[in-house]
């Protein structure tokens, strides 16, 4: 099933390879069935083929691959309403699974697909303190890419530090003992650190580089990026003096 999940997008994005084809062969012809106005043997197989991408994309709440292809689909309803194929259609034969028990799809009468393949994941949950600050990067990333989170959030005015320290941290160590904020809950998968949060995302979601070339320079960004964090996160923190003091050199220096 989980490959069959991983696969079957793409599986039916390019199925319209074969559908073009049989589309382009009824242009052709101009005829009512693929080798003629007469139904003969190819258009049973062809037929059946259809049918059973139709039933898959409706067990996946999909739309039919059908659609796009006009002559394909009126040869599929023309073939099911032939009045010699009446008798097939009312019989308990066309109600068959269309697979054996073991396949992921077909294996039952009302021909859907196993239950994990429809089940949403478990959102993924992404952690900070109420702020922006190093949660920003992985949240924007997850919106980016259309990634169902949940963004949990620690507020310090308002108890966060008990939610953290006293209640979510406790348990959350037991699943990582080097447990701190940011972290990131992908189902049974518990990360926490910064830049790991950042390499992991960045990797799920397909923003990390596709070649070892890319993801080294990606990285190289990201390891500048936290000195200029560090050195900030230095003058942001000081007390009101001290920032009124460096702040004019920080931000003449900060250009370097």
């Amino acid at each position: 099933p989980e490959v069959f999940k991983q696969n079957v997008g793409d599986y039916l994005a390019n199925v319209g390879k074969h559908y073009a084809k049989f589309a382009g062969h009824f242009k052709i012809t101009g005829t009512t069935y693929s080798c003629g106005d007469e139904v003969t043997s190819a258009d049973f197989h062809l037929w059946e083929m259809l049918d059973q991408h139709e039933l898959l994309t409706k067990a996946l709440g999909a739309e039919s691959n059908l659609g796009g292809y006009p002559r394909l689909q009126k040869f599929h309803k023309d073939f099911a309403s032939h009045p010699k194929n009446k008798a097939y259609f009312a019989s308990p034969l066309s109600k068959l699974r269309i697979n054996n028990t073991m396949p992921t799809f077909g294996f039952s009468a009302a021909n859907t697909v196993k239950a994990e393949v429809l089940a949403k994941p478990p959102k993924m949950t992404i952690a900070y303190w109420h702020i922006r600050g190093l949660g920003a990067p992985l949240r924007m990333m997850a919106l980016f890419a259309g990634q169902d989170a949940d963004f949990k959030t620690y507020d310090v005015p308002n108890d966060g530090f008990k939610h953290w320290f006293q209640e979510d941290k406790p348990g959350l160590v037991k699943k990582n003992a080097m447990m701190n904020l940011p972290y990131i809950v992908d189902g049974d998968f518990v990360l926490t650190q910064t830049d790991a949060c950042i390499n992991y995302l960045g990797r799920k979601l397909g923003l990390h580089g596709k070649t070892a070339h890319r993801s080294a320079i990606i990285e190289q960004v990201l390891a500048q990026t936290k000195d200029m964090r560090n050195d900030a996160v230095k003058l942001f923190y000081s007390k009101p003096e001290v920032f009124k003091q460096n702040v004019g050199d920080y931000l003449a220096n900060v250009g370097k």
